[in-house]
């Protein structure tokens, strides 16, 4: 079980998280410890991913280079305390209890319930867990930071940074990746989270029993951006998540120092390395945020002067730290067409509002209503004080109403636009996963969730006390009984949000089909491609380390060629291999992936026993069993004899009209050279086809097919469907799309039954 992995990956993070926390223990100027300790873990997760890029160029991410750079680190910083001068921290003035200890009870609780599912988990949920693990493991193989290879055949685009820091962990600790992964998802981030998450709560509303609020109603009430992570396997959300919490919280803090302005611009800059999309979204925040402190400044408010100085100081040291990764990347934002990020279509279902928790949401609306209320009308009839500034309200309403818009454009605006314009009426997209905005926002709806949750607390307090009045002798315990119950009724829908992930199905691999896994890996050549069609087909990569039909592979990369091509080709061998070995095949197409697969032995996973793949049986476990093909893509080689396939090659870069028939014009070739520059491609074959005989074709972009000059309409969706033709003589016709810069590919395939 998963469970079993907590410890040994709490102890390696607080080893490697430990340089940054030593330093701001005593030299990071807060008059909290809470405050001390979060800066601590940001700087320490920001410098462990920012220094494997200079262990990967020298001398490897290894246990042993990781151990000797941590413990390095822990020097340097014993040296920065012992050279400088403490900061003048105050004390702090209250008459209240210390929150440690109730805060330290909350995370315990929240915690818990994070970890119970993972006493029934063989595996973590979600189809980016297995990304994620994946390239970890390439880390961990390699030494280097992470890359596609050998499982895909295109640059890495996604950060590195949560990749890496579950290789380092793995290293130190000999616990596998996945494992790994488990447990920081659902145990240690989690708390990390609350840690910043009190620590800007204590910034923005001030108050401890604010703080402590927001705590409780963002890891027992939210939904989306809390319980939901391991759901899906949002790690590096998660860590973008929680530096941008440590980074708002010191932001906000005031009277600040040059000790500050780094802190802050070092949390700011490693931002990029977690996770694009948070990069994006405290990037939209902050200049939002911007021009609000802007309108501010010009109408005299003194607050928004600092604030603009603390901002403009802190991006200045992220852009200076980040500079070697983030100019890349920068280089990279003229491909985003060629990634699915504005092509992805996410299904909400109807009140996609309410992911981030309907009892998350209604104290937030309350609380958004007390904020925003006249003082006067607050104080009266809520018994609500604030003490908020007018930056802090302001910034609140301001993040909050930005993600809502993000979602609401990227989703349903987006969502029509796609429809209505992009795809006239074919398709429906979303625009950057906007499902993350909604993510992001449950951060901030705990926020405001804390003030009507803390003003609920306190007067269950205040009923307990007054019912007690009339009898001096009593226990005091009838507050504290309708405190618990209040806590025991937040556990409930806690509770009730983690109750899908203990599904027995949920986290878990078909029976046998581990024991599957390690046979390919340890039976088959490297070379071995792992034709993976099952439920948990995503996984396979990772466990047999083979080259996958199937490799999950984020919304961000460019996946559109080797990747894409590869996956519609396997598509294609594995509806052949459920058909009768006689079936005949007639292909044409051009790519780069089915000369790479060719020649090249195929492990078929699966639970059945397909009918092409009689006598080359090589594994059974349980219902799982394992063919291997030696050469299983040749089914698929293109047969140029059984009929004439030409691609139009000539000087004019359109063939004449009427150029779907059978003609005898000059700029037709058999030769595929000079079409790959071309972002448009025009294939015309004619062959002898049976009555029977069904069509497949896909391109990188999109494709459309005639049949002797008829077109067909909705043809080239990747599927079977019947030609429905006399049989005899035809021609057909295909006009191909795609992006020349990334691996261009179009394939046609005619199925039907006879001799081979």
């Amino acid at each position: 079980m998963l469970l079993s992995a907590v410890p040994a990956v709490a102890i390696a993070t607080v080893f490697l998280l430990a340089p940054g926390v030593v330093w701001a223990w005593w030299r990071y100027p807060a008059a909290d410890g809470v405050m001390r300790v979060c800066v601590g873990l940001a700087l320490g997760l920001a410098f462990q991913m920012h220094v494997v890029a200079l262990l990967a160029a020298g001398p490897g991410i290894t246990a042993r280079s990781v151990l000797v750079t941590t413990l390095l680190a822990l020097a340097i910083a014993a040296l920065l305390i012992w050279r400088t001068r403490a900061p003048r921290l105050g004390r702090r003035k209250s008459v209240t209890p210390s929150p440690m200890l109730p805060l330290a009870g909350l995370i315990l609780l929240i915690t818990a319930t994070r970890l119970a599912p993972l006493a029934a988990q063989q595996i973590p949920m979600g189809w980016d867990s297995s990304f994620h693990s994946l390239l970890a493991s390439a880390t961990v193989t390699s030494g280097h930071l992470p890359t596609w290879t050998p499982y895909e055949r295109m640059p890495i685009n996604y950060p590195y940074g949560a990749h890496t820091f579950i290789a380092e962990i793995s290293l130190l600790t000999g616990v596998a990746p996945d494992r790994v992964f488990a447990a920081l998802i659902s145990g240690v981030f989690p708390v990390l989270t609350c840690l910043a998450l009190y620590a800007m709560a204590l910034r923005l509303l001030r108050g401890n029993e604010y703080a402590l609020a927001a705590v409780a109603a963002y890891g027992l009430l939210g939904y989306w951006g809390s319980v939901n992570y391991a759901v899906w396997g949002g790690l590096p959300n998660e860590i973008g998540c929680f530096l941008a919490l440590a980074f708002f919280a010191v932001l906000f803090t005031p009277n600040t120092s040059w000790r500050h302005s780094i802190a802050g611009g070092l949390i700011l800059g490693a931002l990029p390395l977690a996770h694009h999309h948070v990069m994006l979204t405290v990037a939209l925040l902050l200049a939002v945020f911007t021009l609000y402190l802007l309108a501010r400044r010009w109408r005299g408010d003194r607050d928004a002067s600092w604030l603009l100085r603390n901002l403009w100081l802190m991006a200045l040291v992220a852009v200076v730290s980040i500079a070697y990764y983030a100019l890349p990347l920068v280089l990279r934002a003229g491909r985003l067409q060629d990634t699915d990020a504005a092509i992805y279509r996410e299904d909400l279902g109807p009140t996609p509002l309410m992911g981030s928790g309907a009892v998350l949401i209604t104290l937030a609306v309350a609380g958004a209503l007390i904020t925003y209320a006249p003082p006067d009308w607050r104080s009266r009839w809520t018994l609500v004080r604030l003490r908020m500034t007018r930056p802090a309200r302001g910034f609140l309403a301001a993040m909050s109403l930005t993600l809502l818009g993000a979602f609401i454009a990227g989703y349903y605006l987006y969502g029509y636009i796609s429809y209505a314009w992009i795809t006239h009426g074919q398709a429906t997209y979303s625009l950057f996963t906007p499902s993350r905005f909604l993510t992001d926002l449950t951060y901030f709806l705990a926020l405001y969730a804390a003030i009507p949750l803390a003003a609920l607390w306190r007067w269950l307090g205040i009923v307990g006390a007054r019912f007690e009045m009339g009898d001096p002798g009593a226990p005091q315990v009838m507050g504290a009984c309708l405190r618990g119950a209040l806590l025991l009724a937040l556990l409930g829908v806690a509770c009730s949000s983690v109750a899908q992930q203990v599904d027995p199905a949920a986290g878990q691999l078909a029976a046998g089909e581990a024991q599957e896994f390690a046979w390919v890996r340890a039976h088959t050549s490297a070379d071995t491609v792992a034709l993976n069609v099952d439920a948990t087909a995503h996984w396979a990569p990772y466990f047999t380390r083979r080259e996958s039909a199937i490799t999950p592979i984020p919304t961000s990369e460019f996946s559109g060629g080797y990747a894409a091509e590869k996956q519609y080709l396997s598509t294609v061998l594995w509806t052949l291999l459920q058909r009768p070995p006689m079936t005949q095949v007639i292909a044409a197409g051009t790519g780069t992936a089915l000369p790479a697969l060719l020649g090249r032995p195929v492990a078929v996973l699966t639970t059945g026993s397909p009918a092409g793949l009689v006598g080359s049986l090589a594994f059974v476990s349980g219902d799982q069993r394992v063919f291997l093909l030696t050469n299983g893509y040749s089914r698929l080689r293109p047969v140029g004899q059984l009929g004439s396939v030409r691609w139009w090659t000539g000087a004019s870069p359109a063939p004449p009209d009427g150029w779907q028939t059978a003609r005898t014009e000059t700029g037709w070739s058999g030769d595929t050279g000079e079409i790959a520059s071309r972002s448009v491609a025009y294939l015309r074959l004619s062959a002898p086809l049976p009555a029977d005989a069904e069509i497949s074709c896909l391109a990188q972009r999109d494709a459309d097919l005639w049949l002797d000059g008829r077109p067909i309409l909705q043809a080239c969706d990747g599927t079977l469907h019947p030609l429905l033709v006399a049989a005899g003589a035809h021609t057909l016709a295909l006009l191909a799309h795609w992006s020349p810069g990334q691996q261009p590919w179009a394939h046609l395939f005619v199925v039907a039954r006879g001799a081979s």
